[in-house]
């Protein structure tokens, strides 16, 4: 009760009860099935820890700076808030979340 649209549950992560973030809901996409490839990523800043729903995790890429790319302007302005850069790695368009905006109490 009186949490965001985009907090979708609660988890116990090591002894600390975090809440379930659903990224999709955010940006306003259509959320899938949970299946057996759905993952939990947990991101903290500062003191506020969560765990964001997400499809699959393949690999971790490391992207260099210079090659992060500013938000495109096509992306409404309360979405692009949430990203702080893209990019593209094998023709996949990646967006670079801001933890701290999605934590924001």
């Amino acid at each position: 009760p009186s949490s965001p649209g985009h907090i979708v549950g609660l988890f116990n992560f090591r002894g600390n009860i975090l809440s379930v973030t659903d990224i999709k809901k955010i940006f306003g996409l259509t959320a899938q099935e949970v299946t057996r490839n759905t993952k939990l990523v947990v991101i903290k800043s500062g003191i506020f820890e969560s765990g964001l729903l997400v499809d699959d995790v393949t690999e971790p890429l490391e992207v260099p700076v210079s090659q992060i790319d500013p938000v495109p302007l096509t992306i409404a302005l309360d979405k692009a808030d949430y990203l702080s850069g893209t990019c593209s790695v094998n023709l996949k368009f990646i967006g670079i979340l801001k933890a701290e905006k999605i934590l924001q109490p």
